[in-house]
């Protein structure tokens, strides 16, 4: 999500093929919910999203670090038009399982 003022923000989520509703709830600064305003996005994507298997690609590895405990993965999404969600997604070898919420967009890096 990014503000571009105090006002105004925007955010990037990936889409699956067909319809997507997202519900938003907002909150005041205190963390209350403001219960008359819940707005509803509809968003339709009829494009071919790129394959994942053939997008994500393991780009580092650090698998013997100086500092124990800062080993670490690197993926890079090489799609130029499919950002992906890596919620649930596990790495065979590694007991790590990305949280919900993980996204990775077209051309980005994501470590873990």
């Amino acid at each position: 999500m990014a503000w571009s003022s105090v006002t105004a923000w925007s955010v990037q989520l990936p889409l699956t093929r067909g319809t997507t509703v997202f519900n938003i709830q907002p909150f005041d600064r205190a963390g209350n919910v403001f219960p008359s305003s819940e707005p509803t996005v509809t968003a339709t994507y009829n494009g071919t999203p790129d394959e994942a298997t053939n997008s994500i690609v393991f780009s580092e590895l650090m698998f013997d670090p100086a500092v124990q405990g800062a080993e670490y993965i690197e993926l890079y999404n090489r799609s130029t038009s499919t950002a992906f969600d890596l919620s649930g997604w596990q790495v065979n070898g590694l007991d790590y399982t990305f949280p919900a919420g993980s996204f990775i967009r077209r051309g980005r890096t994501s470590c873990s």
